[in-house]
């Protein structure tokens, strides 16, 4: 697959990000594992990546979460399937993401980073706060933060 161009990126209910995000994230665990007190917000926005077949391979979810005294929009359940990884289609769903949330005048973005994902999060303007620590399940993550960054919503190389 090239670059990411060959999906479409699109507004979902949460029942179609769920089992990629429990496939990716969550996998072995029970369904429950994957899903948020925030999925069913009427704030909470849910994207996925199509391919040309109808196949969804990638995922996440966002939604207004505050951040040390401020307004947050925050990035959960970001997977994208190992065919497509190095694609662009996680940079596409990410962009998405951001965009939203400076419509929303939601100027702090936040997640919870895998470890290995820190690298691609840094590529878009996203900083890592404080040290490593273990998440659910004893997975190493980092906090990352990314300010309001007006026309700059591609980010990346």
């Amino acid at each position: 697959m090239s670059r990411g161009g060959q999906v479409q990126i699109e507004a979902v209910p949460v029942e179609v990000v769920l089992p990629l995000r429990r496939a990716i994230l969550r996998a072995n665990l029970p369904a429950e594992e994957s899903t948020y007190a925030q999925d069913g917000m009427a704030t909470t926005l849910h994207l996925a990546a199509r391919a040309a077949d109808g196949e969804v391979v990638g995922v996440c979810t966002w939604f207004p979460d505050p951040l040390d005294g401020r307004d947050g929009w925050r990035l959960r359940g970001m997977a994208t399937s190992p065919q497509v990884r190095g694609t662009g289609v996680g940079a596409r769903l990410l962009a998405e993401g951001l965009a939203e949330g400076e419509r929303r005048g939601l100027d702090l973005v936040w997640c919870q980073a895998r470890t290995p994902a820190v690298g691609f999060y840094r590529r878009y303007g996203f900083v890592t706060v404080g040290q490593e620590f273990l998440a659910v399940h004893g997975i190493p993550h980092y906090l990352m933060v990314r300010e309001a960054q007006p026309g700059a919503v591609g980010g990346g190389p």
